[in-house]
């Protein structure tokens, strides 16, 4: 079950630069040189006994980020000091060699990437730099197109992910507002115009040293579907709540959280 998941098998790798996982594949990129990185997959259609695959796919540059859907890896490989580019591959044909679908040049680096999609809306890529967001249309690989860019004035991105599901089209980001005490849980809508647009937020005191673990804490993604995991103080609009470790589907309309304490315990444990 979600809440007590049990260890069926053990693969030791080595430490990737990034991984993304799909059931039964788990993408990860291991870092050869300064520049020289591989993907490697560990197929999980046995459980009890994944296979380790290496070199899949070999780059001249370094792999910063990874995100997949059931069918399509997303690669964001950093190609100087100031840039980089996306890669787009289709892996659901032949998970061991997958195929280049299409790229593009990023004219910035990219510190944290999420993958914004959902039945009927156009798939999205969301880029960021320490302090902006920029989404991307990948619907056409062959044709990556600028969706969107939001600039942040109060803080740092610390983490960021799709709330999936029927929310396909919105994100949550956790902002570090200092490097040390306070942060944001914010949530953006990814809109057709194009436009990433900031529909709701919520302070989270004392977590800016904490911003994984906080959006960790407030958002996962169960395997029966979109849900919410949400700490025991956060409330949300019209009374939804739920305790500690429980699970609730999201409501009909955008995310508005309302209050919200401390999400960390005393010694930075959690609450």
């Amino acid at each position: 079950t979600p809440t007590d998941p049990v260890q069926l098998a053990y693969e030791p790798y080595s430490v990737p630069e990034d991984a993304a996982f799909s059931y039964p594949y788990l993408y990860y990129a291991e870092r050869l040189g300064p520049s020289d990185a591989q993907l490697n997959v560990i197929d999980f259609n046995a459980p009890t006994a994944p296979v380790l695959h290496e070199d899949v796919v070999h780059f001249s540059d370094t792999v910063s980020n990874l995100c997949m859907d059931d069918s399509t890896l997303y690669v964001a490989l950093r190609t100087s000091p100031s840039a980089s580019a996306l890669y787009v591959y289709d892996y659901g044909s032949d998970p061991l060699n997958p195929t280049q679908l299409g790229s593009s040049p990023i004219p910035h680096v990219v510190e944290k990437m999420a993958l914004l999609k959902k039945d009927a809306f156009d798939t999205h890529i969301v880029l960021s730099t320490i302090s902006t967001l920029n989404s991307y249309n990948v619907q056409e690989p062959t044709s990556i197109t600028s969706a969107g860019t939001y600039i942040l004035s109060d803080g740092y991105v610390k983490d960021m992910c799709c709330l999936g599901g029927d929310k396909g089209d919105y994100m949550a980001v956790v902002i570090d507002a200092d490097f040390a005490e306070d942060g944001h849980l914010y949530i953006f809508r990814q809109t057709l115009d194009p436009l990433l647009i900031k529909v709701s937020d919520v302070d989270l005191p004392g977590a800016g040293g904490e911003g994984r673990r906080a959006l960790r804490r407030c958002l996962v993604h169960d395997p029966r579907g979109p849900a919410v995991r949400r700490a025991p103080a956060l409330r949300a609009e019209g009374g939804w709540q739920c305790g500690r470790g429980e699970l609730a589907s999201h409501p009909a309309g955008p995310v508005e959280f309302r209050r919200v304490h401390r999400v960390s315990g005393p010694g930075g444990r959690p609450g």
